[in-house]
């Protein structure tokens, strides 16, 4: 199973949908919601934005590989990922995604199965981040 997001990187405070696609398999074809926020979504700051964009690639691929990850065998509600100056915390990130049961996507012709949970992570430059968590 693969995604379509070869050459393509999530973004900040934007909710995105990502397909997975298996050849000749309709039935495994099947379509994620995802959310990258920051802790102030409305205006994320100069650090977040430069080490966000700095990492942007690497960041959208961990994401894909948790979400295809999910799909495949239901993950742990609580996720953290440390990066080169970041973290990705998934804490209380998986949601039932009421919307997707009510959409009809498709890939061409094949219908997508929408994904039974929606993710969010919370995007935290690590200095801010490791001060939150050990609250100094």
């Amino acid at each position: 199973m693969v995604s379509h997001l070869h050459n393509y990187t999530l973004s900040l405070n934007e909710a995105a949908l990502i397909t997975f696609h298996e050849a000749n398999k309709p039935l495994h074809s099947r379509i994620c919601q995802v959310m990258i926020s920051t802790p102030n979504r409305n205006q994320p700051n100069i650090d977040e934005l430069a080490t966000f964009f700095n990492n942007q690639h690497e960041i959208s691929k961990a994401v894909e590989s948790i979400l295809l990850a999910d799909i495949l065998a239901p993950l742990p509600e609580k996720i953290i990922l440390e990066g080169d100056g970041y973290m990705l915390a998934g804490i209380v990130a998986r949601r039932d995604w009421r919307f997707g049961a009510m959409i009809n996507a498709r890939w061409g012709e094949e219908p997508l199965v929408p994904a039974n949970s929606k993710w969010r992570f919370l995007f935290e430059v690590r200095t801010t981040a490791v001060q939150r968590i050990s609250g100094k």
